[in-house]
Order: structure tokens, then C-alpha cells, then sequence
């Protein structure tokens, strides 16, 4: 896909949750007896609103028609189900006063705000685009809370101290078997596994489903890290001499910069040059494994993909029961009690393997092979799109009435 197709996924896409977002909430307007014509009060279109939040936080079948004597019924259980609940709506009533002050020039200050749905609409579209970023600070407490626990150094928590707390509450509550499922677990050690904090941070358990089209995950933090090393390398391969530049001048949260990369580090570097016919591709499995190395708690530790298989919580649950997902108390008290080993501190204790992959095959592909792995792309990018379309527009003989706008089109 060139640029200007890539537009056009984007932005079909961009409709399509806007449409789907815009559709439940005229579910609640409907369920509520609001006006959709015409202006309604502020509190209740802040009913209609609390309602579509519960809906996007929980995505549940069942909350797509309350009414607000039920959404009063159903807040507490979304307390103890979304225990972030009130300072998350607490933010989104912020949101929506800041943004009442940006059309505050377009209103009469001395009538009190009447929302039209409409306006209340592209207020809920406007909060899935700022979710992800609120979202990403609870990520950011859960790994600080995780690095209180580290090992120094290794961007890893052992079990022991993963599943124990100073405060003597369970918080981290996964079974060994899901954990591993992940992609998590660190277990080159068989004495004492441990979890890795940015795997875990950024793996499918803190996930959360808002959506039909995607869900809002934790922020990769070493996306950010690869941003600029693209910046300034400017091809998808480097000299190691060249990256060990870049890199020694890059900081991190956690990592201080400038600095000076080890000698086993540089030792690796090459080692891959080697293998790749003197340079380093930025797009691979091994480069990926060096950055971790570089920074274990801001990039993950890539896994293979044909032994990685990560599923979300409910996926897990459905496929192995009910009581897979959350640890034995017995077994969870057995990693408490376990005493943590000595360890010894420098990137030579994490574990590294030889076995590459790459994103974008082999540079010296043949220009043929490279079009055709192209084409197929982009056959698998039009079909997943004209999949999610279908799904959206309703078939001939569909009534139509409880669609958002009947009269929208697709524009592509």
C-alpha cells in the first residue's frame, strides 16, 4: 500500500468507529427519551454520556439501552468490576468542560448549555481519540509500581515479588500458565522465573476492548525509542558503528544518556552485522533482542512468533475455564515465601538466542519476490477493510432506523 491508500484505511476506518460510537450513543438517547432533533439539558446528556462510558470501558451486549434509573443501579458493579471508575469518568468530565471552553465563542454565555445530539456525539468521538493517552498514565503507574519490585538492571520482577505486595494485597493476580501464554515470563532461569516488566506492561491483560475495531493496550514505549533511531539512521539497516552512536546518545525514562554501551553489547552488534552481510537490519528479531538488552524496561523482549500465541483474558478463560486466568492462592503463597536467589547485576544475565526473523525479508530478496509479498499485503489490508465495512452497513432489507444517519456514505 503506498501513502495515499494508506489514507484512505485510515481514514474508512476513522468512520467506522466514529459511526459505530455515534450509533450507541443514540441507543442511550433513545433508552434515556431524549430529544435527538433538538437542544436537551446538560444533565441529561451527561446521563447519556456516563451510560456510553460504562458501555466503552466494560463493551458489554447488555448496556446498550439503559436508562438512568438503571445506570444508577449498574454504577456500583462498575466500580468493583473497573476500579478506576471514578477518577476515569472524573477525567471525562474535565474533558468535556475543556472542551465547552474551546466553543465557548460560538455559545450565548448568558443561557445555560443545551447539548444537541450532535454536539454530544462528536463529544464521544472526540473521547476515543483522547482515551488512549489517558489511559497509557494508569500503564505508567502499573510499571512504576513494577519497578519498585525490579531486580536492578533486568526490567524484570521475580514471582516472588511480583505476587507479593508491602501492603499485604494480591494486585498482580495472573496464573503462571496465562502469564507464560502472554509472552511474560522469563524462565531461562528455572530456579526463579520472573516477569518482564515491559512485556507485561504492554501485553494483552492490560488491554482493554472499547471497541468493535480495536482495543486501547499500554503504550510501547520503545516505539518511541525506534522513532528516533529511524530519524536518524534514515535507511532500515545501519552500521553497528553507526547504531552504537545513535544509541549511546539516546535516553530513555529509565536510562541515562550520553553513555557508554558494553563491550558485550557491541560484541552482539556486530555479531548480527555479521550475519546480515556487515549491516544491521532495524526491522528484526535480533536488533529487537539488542534494544531489550540496551533498555529491558522500555522495550519487550520479542518471543518467536511460532511459539507466541498471546490471547486476551476472556479468550484464555473460554478456552481453558473459568479459574485459569487468576493464580492458586497455594501456588501464589509458594512464589511469596520463595527466597530470591543472589543474582548477578549486567546485561549478560539476560538471556539471548540466535534465532532471527525479520519483518520485511531478507535484503537481498529479489525485486520480484518483495512486489509480490507487497500485493499481498495489500490484498490482506482491502479484505480485512471490506470485511469490517460489511459488517458495519447493513444488508438490502436492513432497517435502517436505528442507524446513526441513514443517508451516510462511505467516501473512499
Amino acid at each position: 500500500m503506498g501513502l495515499r491508500e494508506l489514507a484512505v484505511f485510515a481514514a474508512t476506518m476513522t468512520d467506522l468507529v466514529h459511526q459505530e460510537a455515534t450509533g450507541l450513543l443514540q441507543g442511550y438517547f433513545q433508552s434515556m427519551q431524549l430529544d435527538e432533533e433538538g437542544p436537551s439539558p446538560r444533565a441529561e446528556t451527561d446521563s447519556a454520556v456516563k451510560a456510553f462510558l460504562v458501555s466503552f470501558l466494560l463493551l458489554s451486549s447488555e448496556l446498550t439501552d439503559l436508562s438512568v434509573e438503571e445506570l444508577a443501579e449498574v454504577e456500583p458493579e462498575v466500580i468493583d468490576i473497573y476500579p478506576a471508575w471514578s477518577k476515569t469518568h472524573m477525567w471525562v468530565q474535565d474533558l468535556r468542560l475543556a472542551r465547552d471552553w474551546e466553543m465557548s465563542s460560538r455559545r450565548n454565555p448568558f443561557v445555560e448549555p443545551q447539548d444537541s445530539f450532535t454536539d454530544t456525539a462528536g463529544f464521544v468521538q472526540h473521547l476515543g481519540h483522547e482515551f488512549g493517552a489517558f489511559q497509557n498514565l494508569e500503564c505508567r503507574g502499573l510499571k512504576n509500581e513494577l519497578l519498585e519490585r525490579e531486580l536492578q538492571g533486568t526490567g524484570r520482577v521475580p514471582l516472588s515479588r511480583f505476587y507479593a505486595s508491602s501492603s499485604d494485597e494480591w494486585k498482580f493476580l495472573e496464573s503462571v500458565d496465562y502469564l507464560r501464554n502472554l509472552g511474560v515470563l522469563d524462565e531461562s532461569d528455572r530456579q526463579r522465573p520472573s516477569v518482564m516488566i515491559a512485556n507485561y506492561v504492554t501485553s494483552r491483560t492490560n488491554c482493554l476492548k472499547s471497541s468493535g475495531f480495536y482495543t486501547v493496550c499500554c503504550m510501547n514505549e520503545c516505539e518511541g525509542l525506534m522513532t528516533q533511531v529511524e530519524r536518524q539512521v534514515e535507511a532500515p539497516t545501519a552500521t553497528p558503528s553507526e547504531l552504537m552512536d545513535v544509541i549511546s546518545n539516546l535516553p530513555s525514562e529509565t536510562v541515562d544518556a550520553p553513555r557508554n554501551l558494553s563491550r558485550a553489547l557491541a560484541s552482539r552488534l556486530d555479531d548480527i552485522a555479521i550475519r546480515h552481510g556487515g549491516s544491521v537490519p532495524l526491522y528484526g528479531r535480533l536488533f529487537a533482542q539488542w534494544m531489550h538488552h540496551v533498555y529491558p524496561r522500555e522495550c519487550p523482549f520479542p518471543q518467536l512468533s511460532s511459539t507466541s500465541s498471546p490471547m486476551a483474558p476472556d479468550e484464555w478463560m473460554e478456552m481453558k475455564g473459568m479459574d485459569a486466568l487468576e493464580v492458586k492462592e497455594e501456588e501464589m503463597r509458594a512464589h511469596v515465601d520463595a527466597e530470591d536467589a543472589p543474582f548477578e547485576m549486567g546485561e549478560e544475565s539476560l538471556p539471548w538466542d540466535s534465532v532471527e526473523e525479520l519483518l520485511i525479508g531478507e535484503q537481498h530478496a529479489s525485486r520480484g519476490l518483495w512486489a509480490s509479498l507487497r500485493s499481498y499485503v495489500g490484498f490482506s489490508l482491502v479484505g480485512a477493510m471490506v470485511a469490517l465495512i460489511l459488517r458495519v452497513v447493513p444488508s438490502p432489507g436492513t432497517s435502517l432506523k436505528k442507524q446513526a444517519d441513514p443517508e451516510h456514505k462511505f467516501f473512499v
